[in-house]
């Protein structure tokens, strides 16, 4: 019988387990989820049109954008965590493109956000687009073994099939290559129902491949054999994700020690709302069901190496690593909001995992405590003994590791830290902690990790570069933490010692008072015995009254002082506890500086020494290619060009030497010469001739008349199609013709106008005359005019929100201009794309 395996039943790990950075902040909130998309170097994802997709490089900030989609965006993903190779799909078009960081270089201009700076620009360079009219509703990138590179699974259709991008990819130059699935592609499978945008489909390893045939049917199989029945991958339930457990391992080659694939076998996760199924592929037998997850309602599974995260509506996440096909360690995290499925990215590393969430108004990245070492930090269940008794089993002590933050994760200048959603219960206190240890001021701890995670986020610190340096960094902090974990237990045992010292300075008061008494008392017997025995009867008495009340005097005065003492006691234990304690805080923190910076140093210093070892190798090979392809570059076209010469030269003397023959046939060398008498009479007339004709131009050229509208448009489509969109935008403004402005905007094809609306050197006084000539009423004419304006208008203003965001009065008659041509339009356009685009409009200047 199948095992079910109740993931609800385990405790929320406690202590520093889950932490969170924002990554981006949204000033509006989508109306559908965002597409999310990320990799070792970017995170992707969709703006709020979901049309242009925006990417973030992690190790600057550096941002850019991908705008040649038509029509949101509903996949998009890269090739696996390591590549910068990417393909998104929309309902009318399919684009295989790559983020490149270029310094000091020039790029494709549909993909900036932003100018160059000194040290360079992120652009987005497509390789190629499907001209096919269908829609791509999934696909899935996976390894070719032949020619290790990324091939495309998807679906389409009724056809489940294998996109050959790899070669399309080595085809590409210069410019963007248009693909046929006709030539290109080859078919899986046909599928018994169309696919829709609620398919799914996943490889692993190259060799293995599924996708859904039906919303509750899984078909799998092998680029050799691709005829396996389809089966109910969750036992009749709809199928809401699929994906193999270890693909990116297999796949990308993340680590040495990751499990190698098998491409004999492989496990299939199949995931419902209800639970997800892990069953075994062998190829030669029918799938074989391992074993059952259930936790909850389940919003969307994922995997990443031999790990999976499944997501539940209350907010928490399931991270389940498989250890063996019979063994496996599962450890719950509390992530304070539920995720949606299109909105949630997952990926597994040697220390942590990290999840790139949507949460509507902002884009935040969790990073998961994944050390196995951590009291607490997973629970364990390899057997169904270990199953009955997890429901029952309480939360051990809090950790005193501290996840290792990798710097290169860090894509914001707003520090990791603990989200307010993930604090946990705390720990039970052991019986055998102190009175003084329990209701000591934790404020000191918590000083020392805020100052040792403010000196990781210091931004003048140096920067790791890659996982090398995020290695040593990590060695450095757990030697780091072994020094502060010495460091609190001389602390815990100073801090006992001060909690005994009042009882123990109280009770060695009270002993020097009884002391005190008894030689009192011994010396009062010695005098009344010899006063008894030398003086009379009375004086004797009166003696004896005399020192029993200095006794009795003596004794009172102690009892007043016992406790002025003891308060003098207690202020010197807490004097001596704060000054050991303020002590410690400075020498804690001057160590983990000092570690911090020497390590990094080291390790920067041993990167830079590798670096200029290999930089003149570098050089010469790239200088060599350069060579030889400019070389070869520039005798083709020059070789081109003296071909063309020729061919033009042979044909002009042909012509020549027919025109030459037909002349002397014809006896026009006679006419000639009795010409010449004719010519030597008017070269005086035609001296004279020249002489007027300068004089009428110098005249002509000082009244030039203005140029008529045709030639501004053409003029300004020149300069924008060559590049110069700020002098071809001040060109079209000069003209004070505001219908020039909107016919050349009907010229322009969408790339242009793409262009366009990302360039960052027109100049705002450009930005504000062009809306506010678009914005006069004979500016349009028909509402197909009025909504491409508008939609146009739209775009300006919300990539240069400063046109409108000044308090200046240039802003303010924009507003108002915009006030009039929304009203104007909204009698006159009845579409509901146009009443949209009016909407948003309106939106952007409020």
């Amino acid at each position: 019988m199948v095992s079910v395996s109740n993931l609800s039943a385990i405790p929320v790990a406690t202590g520093k387990s889950v932490l969170k950075t924002m990554v981006a902040i949204f000033k509006e909130e989508a109306d559908v989820p965002r597409v999310l998309g990320e990799s070792e170097a970017f995170i992707a994802y969709t703006l709020k049109n979901r049309r242009a997709i925006r990417l973030i490089c992690r190790a600057n900030n550096e941002r850019g954008a991908f705008r040649l989609h038509e029509s949101p965006v509903h996949d998009l993903r890269f090739v696996n965590f390591h590549s910068n190779v990417a393909a998104s799909a929309s309902s009318s078009d399919f684009y295989v493109w790559v983020a490149v960081f270029e310094r000091g270089g020039a790029g494709q201009r549909a993909g900036e956000d932003k100018s160059a700076s000194a040290e360079g620009r992120l652009t987005v360079k497509p390789y190629f687009k499907l001209v096919d009219k269908v829609v791509i509703n999934t696909f899935h990138f996976f390894i070719n073994p032949t020619s290790s590179m990324p091939d495309l699974l998807m679906l389409y259709g009724k056809t489940a099939a294998v996109l050959e991008s790899s070669k399309l990819i080595s085809e590409y130059s210069t410019s963007m290559l248009e693909a046929k699935l006709s030539t290109t592609s080859r078919e899986l499978r046909q599928l018994p129902q169309e696919s829709s945008l609620r398919s799914i489909c996943t490889t692993f390893s190259g060799s293995w491949l599924a996708f859904t045939s039906e919303a509750t049917r899984v078909m799998a199989c092998t680029l050799r054999n691709t005829t396996t029945p389809a089966w109910s991958g969750c036992e009749g339930d709809e199928i809401v994700q699929l994906s193999f457990v270890g693909s990116n391992a297999a796949a990308a080659g993340d680590s040495a020690t990751a499990p190698a694939a098998d491409p004999s076998s492989a496990l299939l996760a199949v995931s419902s709302k209800i639970k997800v199924c892990l069953w075994k592929l062998t190829g030669v037998a029918e799938p074989a069901l391992q074993r059952t997850f259930t936790f909850g309602r389940i919003v969307t599974m994922l995997t990443s190496r031999n790990a999976m995260a499944i997501f539940n509506d209350d907010g928490q996440v399931a991270r389940v690593q498989l250890c063996s096909e019979n063994d496996f360690d599962t450890t719950v995290y509390n992530m304070g909001c539920a995720v949606r499925p299109t909105s949630v990215c997952y990926h597994e590393s040697t220390r942590f995992a990290t999840v790139l969430v949507d949460a509507v108004k902002e884009l935040d990245l969790y990073q998961l405590a994944t050390n196995t070492n951590t009291p607490n930090a997973s629970s364990p269940i390899s057997a169904p003994a270990k199953e009955a008794t997890a429901a029952a089993a309480a939360p051990g002590a809090r950790s005193n590791v501290t996840p290792f933050v990798d710097p290169s994760i860090i894509s914001t200048g707003i520090p990791f830290r603990p989200a307010q959603s993930s604090h946990a219960a705390a720990a039970p206190i052991p019986a055998s902690a102190s009175v003084a240890a329990i209701s000591a001021n934790p404020m000191a701890t918590t000083a020392v990790y805020n100052n040792a995670r403010s000196a990781l986020q210091n931004a003048t610190l140096p920067q790791s570069l890659d996982g090398l340096v995020a290695s040593a960094v990590y060695q450095g902090d757990e030697a780091l933490r072994r020094t502060i974990e010495g460091l609190l237990n001389v602390v815990k045992n100073i801090t006992q010692i001060l909690q005994l010292t009042p009882d123990q300075l109280m009770r060695d008061h009270q002993q020097l008072i009884l002391l005190a008494l008894e030689a009192q008392m011994t010396e009062l017997q010695q005098a009344v015995s010899t006063s008894a025995a030398a003086a009379p009867a009375a004086p004797a008495a009166a003696a004896v009254n005399s020192r029993h009340s200095q006794a009795f005097n003596s004794y009172a005065l102690a009892k007043l002082l016992a406790p002025v003492a003891s308060e003098i006691a207690t202020g010197v234990t807490r004097g001596v506890r704060d000054t050991l304690r303020a002590e410690l805080d400075t020498a804690v923190s001057a160590a983990f500086n000092s570690n911090i910076r020497a390590n990094q140093k080291e390790v920067l210093r041993r990167r830079l020494e590798e670096v200029l070892q290999e930089t003149p190798r570098m050089l010469g090979e790239n200088a060599v290619k350069w060579i030889d392809a400019y070389v070869e570059r520039e005798l083709s076209e020059s070789l081109a060009r003296m071909n063309a010469s020729m061919s033009a030269l042979e044909e002009q003397n042909r012509k020549l030497q027919a025109a030459l023959t037909q002349i002397v046939n014809s006896g026009a060398i006679q006419e000639v010469e009795a010409m010449r008498a004719e010519l030597v009479e008017l070269r005086a007339a035609i001296r004279s001739g020249e002489g007027i004709t300068n004089n009428g131009a110098a005249a002509g050229a000082g009244t030039a008349a203005t140029p008529s509208p045709q030639t501004v448009i053409e003029m300004a489509e020149k300069y924008i199609k060559e590049g110069r969109i700020s002098q071809g935008l001040s060109y079209v403004v000069m003209a004070q013709n505001a219908r020039c402005c909107v016919q050349l905007l009907d010229r322009l094809s969408e790339d242009d106008v793409a262009s366009v609306v990302s360039d960052t050197e027109t100049s705002e006084a450009t930005w504000v005359k062009l809306i506010m000539q678009m914005c006069e009423q004979e500016a349009t004419e028909t509402p197909d005019e009025l909504e491409k304006v508008a939609s146009f208008l739209f775009d300006v203003l919300s990539e240069h929100d400063e046109v409108i965001a000044k308090k200046t009065a240039k802003a303010q008659q924009v507003r108002s201009d915009v006030r009039h041509l929304i009203a104007r339009a909204r009698g006159k356009i009845d579409r509901s794309e146009g009443r949209r685009v009016l909407k948003n409009l309106e939106k952007s200047i409020q």
